[in-house]
């Protein structure tokens, strides 16, 4: 650019002075070095000054870049800043506080799982009376928590006796302290049942804990049912129903110990009475060892202490005397308990009611069949020998006596009736008088006397369940030629109540040839010397009337017989010993809807020189023994023996001598 451009440009430029510090700087002709610093500072503080007034609306501008009006601006109390620092701590340890109790009642409370905590009770569920056994409480967590506080409380049922237990275990409780996680324990409790067969205890166990961290508490139960299935010892009464008053009268009780018993000694207890007196009665054979007498003492009237139960059957006599008649019958309550030996407390474990006809008569009758005075069983086609037994206890001779015997039933057999008196028969009666037996015309004071007869249990025929398979018999007395009225107690005499036993029947075959003629024998038959001959053997029972229980039958072979196997039954099992060279068919229980049961099996004999031209004995017979669960007799029938001419055999059978 030329000069002459660049003064005509700079012609152009005009300033404009202004009143301002700048203004009356620039028209100082020469600025010194002291104006020169003071210029600069004016300038940095109208930059500063700008800086400022840019930062104020920057701050003061709304959303779209408007000046608000401050005039309008709330205005901020100076201790603002410190509310706000309060209020951000609070908000602080309000989350702190939440997440804690968030980790507390939450997180924890997640973490631990109840259901992995348990208590269990091992025990036996059927007990004897008497026996020992074993309660263990067993106590688990499986949970990843630490249980604190564990304490397990138990309740024992009202009929045990804790024998033993762990040292800690006082007062029912067991005061646990710390369980682990992952850990058990237990407790072992020692102990015995007492009472009656079928009573029940319940054990019940609480197991009380805190999970480690937490205040709430847990609790957990468990219980179980022991019953006692059995008192361990057989027990029974023999007495008569009929008791006379002012007479002493004569009972006795019978007891042994089964082969699970834990009772072997207890005390027998009759409930006192007002009209009964119980004698301190102690036998003057009680020293006779064929007698049996039971090993006892007596507290007092009334009260015996029976030690030493034997495995055979023991009696314990007893007197009583009935002295005033109050009713027609009244019973007699007898109590068997035993005591702990803990606290020494007395537990019943069996009871026996007794009811007796209480007679007030002058003459005292007596029924007796076949040599008995109670109740009992008897068998089809049986013979009943009757007695009655009259005596005048009375202060008095008693004139024209009238004796009726009653026998009711319908499985009598009138046709086989016996009777030397020839006493006047009529429906299910037979009665005599002094023109009978001239003897009951004038009965004196303490005199005695016995009728007789006798007569059959009809045989065994279709069973009909409609009918009653028992047989009720008593003896009826009046004076002076009168009629019997039957409707008068103090004239009766002990009632027998004759029930029929099942019609149990068991036969026995030694057979060559079965009944198809089909072989299942092997060897020479007869049998000769020094070779072996191979018979079968057939057991066959029936049975329809009642059910039956402990059922068997038994075996014991010769010595030269062997046992060879190849058996079979259709219920029970066969069972050989070696030792007692015995076979036994154990059956059990046989219900009536089993009515026939069969078993076989093979036997074989080999001869020597010395049976030659013998008749050998292969089966010397069976025994079977059953106990009916209607009557509770015990059945018993023997088989007669079996020999090598096959008595049973018909096509096999020959005269038997060993060749």
């Amino acid at each position: 650019m030329s000069k002459k451009d660049n003064n005509e440009n700079n012609n152009d430029i005009q300033i404009n002075l202004r009143d301002s510090s700048v203004t009356e700087f620039t028209k100082k002709p020469v600025p010194k070095q002291n104006e020169v610093e003071e210029f600069e500072e004016i300038i940095e503080d109208e930059a500063r000054d700008e800086e400022i007034d840019q930062g104020l609306t920057e701050i003061y501008q709304d959303d779209e870049g408007h000046l608000v009006d401050v005039h309008k601006l709330e205005k901020i109390k100076k201790h603002s800043i410190i509310l706000s620092i309060v209020n951000f701590l609070f908000v602080i340890m309000a989350l702190g506080g939440g997440g804690y109790w968030l980790y507390d009642n939450w997180y924890k409370n997640a973490s631990f799982d109840a259901s992995k905590i348990s208590i269990k009770i091992e025990g036996d569920k059927e007990v004897v009376a008497g026996e020992e056994f074993e309660y263990k409480l067993v106590y688990v967590n499986e949970s990843r928590v630490t249980l604190e506080n564990v304490r397990v409380n138990v309740t024992l049922p009202n009929n045990y006796i804790l024998l033993e237990s762990d040292d800690d275990f006082q007062n029912n409780s067991w005061e646990v302290g710390r369980v682990e996680p992952f850990t058990r324990g237990d407790i072992v409790l020692k102990g015995q049942m007492l009472g009656a067969k079928d009573a029940n205890g319940v054990i019940s166990a609480y197991l009380t804990y805190s999970p480690e961290g937490l205040s709430s508490e847990y609790k957990k139960e468990a219980f179980v049912t022991t019953m006692i299935i059995d008192t361990g010892l057989d027990i029974d009464f023999d007495f008569l129903e009929t008791a006379l008053v002012g007479e002493i009268e004569d009972m006795s009780i019978h007891f042994s110990a089964n082969e699970k018993s834990y009772i072997k000694d207890f005390r027998i207890s009759v409930e006192p009475q007002e009209n009964i007196e119980i004698f301190s009665y102690i036998p003057d054979d009680i020293n006779d060892s064929e007698q049996n007498y039971a090993s006892y003492t007596i507290d007092r009237a009334g009260i015996w202490e029976v030690n030493g139960v034997l495995d055979e059957e023991q009696v314990l006599p007893i007197q009583f005397k009935v002295v005033e008649k109050n009713e027609d019958k009244q019973k007699l309550i007898f109590k068997f308990e035993k005591k702990d030996n803990i606290d020494e407390e007395y537990y019943e474990f069996y009871r026996e009611e007794i009811e007796l006809n209480i007679m007030k008569s002058d003459l005292n009758l007596t029924m007796i069949v076949n040599g008995e005075r109670e109740s009992k069983g008897v068998d089809f086609g049986e013979l009943l020998n009757f007695s009655i037994v009259y005596n005048n206890k009375g202060d008095s001779d008693v004139n024209d006596v009238v004796v009726m015997a009653v026998l009711d039933g319908d499985f009598l057999d009138w046709t086989t009736l016996q009777d030397l008196n020839q006493g006047r028969e009529r429906g299910n009666t037979i009665t005599w008088s002094k023109e009978e037996i001239p003897a009951l015309a004038l009965v004196s004071r303490d005199q005695e006397g016995v009728i007789d007869f006798s007569i059959n249990v009809a045989d065994f025929g279709a069973v009909d369940l409609e009918k009653d398979y028992g047989i009720e018999t008593y003896a009826q007395v009046s004076f002076g030629g009168e009629d019997i009225s039957s409707d008068e107690q103090d004239n009766k005499s002990n009632a027998i109540k004759l029930q029929i036993n099942s019609d149990l029947s068991f036969t026995e075959s030694l057979r060559y040839f079965n009944e198809d003629n089909i072989p299942v024998g092997s060897g020479p038959n007869p049998p000769q010397v020094d070779k072996t001959t191979t018979y079968k053997v057939y057991w066959d029972i029936e049975n329809n009337l009642h059910e039956l229980n402990k059922l068997a039958v038994s075996l014991k072979l010769p010595d030269y017989i062997k046992y060879e196997d190849k058996s079979n039954a259709t219920i029970g099992s066969l069972i050989y010993s070696e030792e007692g060279h015995e076979l036994v068919w154990n059956i059990g229980r046989l219900p009536v809807s089993v009515y026939e049961a069969s078993a076989y099996f093979s036997v074989s004999v080999t001869p020597s020189e010395d049976d030659e031209n013998k008749i050998m004995v292969v089966l010397p017979g069976s025994n079977v023994q059953a106990v009916d669960a209607v009557t509770e007799t015990e059945l018993k029938i023997s088989s007669k023996a079996k020999t090598t001419k096959l008595e049973d055999d018909e096509i096999g059978g020959s005269h038997g001598l060993v060749e």
